[in-house]
């Protein structure tokens, strides 16, 4: 299956899960149409921010997801590490999961997202606070909706995404 990047425009915040092990909207995420068995799975290695918009919620996350598994069924993910520079001139490894088809313009669209030069998003996406460890530190990963590509500050929840999909590491 082709993929073709747009810009993004729902990036979803993902956070450390505390000691509990549930999601933060948990039955909601049921009645958009994760099943609880799923729904477990993410519980135990995402914690989803709370987004404040309608767009994040209804279905969405789901549909989403629906193309992430067509993409790993057909080995179409690839999983890599790159060095992002912050505003400030901080630099982190930042790691992502994507489409093949598309990891040139999200490569791109990530290096921006660490300075703060990306199109505005429905909510703020925050990666440079995260980088500088500033307003939005606890975020430690996102999630594109539209384009169906995860990326990572914490190595921890890189590695259990990509072990939940299925993808190894293309490079170091």
């Amino acid at each position: 299956m082709k993929a073709i990047f747009s810009t993004p425009y729902l990036v979803q915040r993902l956070e450390k899960v505390n000691n509990q092990i549930e999601l933060s909207f948990e039955k909601g995420l049921i009645k958009k149409g994760l099943c609880e068995e799923v729904g477990a799975v993410f519980a135990n290695i995402i914690n989803f921010s709370y987004m404040g918009s309608a767009e994040f919620e209804y279905g969405a996350l789901p549909k989403s997801l629906e193309y992430c598994i067509r993409y790993a069924n057909d080995n179409d993910l690839i999983a890599c590490e790159i060095d992002v520079t912050s505003k400030k001139g901080n630099n982190v490894p930042v790691y992502y999961i994507c489409h093949k088809d598309i990891e040139e313009s999200v490569v791109t669209w990530i290096n921006k997202a660490g300075k703060e030069e990306q199109p505005r998003c429905k909510e703020g996406v925050r990666l440079c606070d995260s980088i500088d460890k500033t307003y939005c530190y606890n975020a430690v990963g996102w999630y594109d909706f539209e384009n169906k590509f995860w990326f990572f500050t914490d190595r921890k929840m890189f590695l259990n995404v990509c072990k939940l999909f299925g993808v190894w590491l293309k490079c170091y």
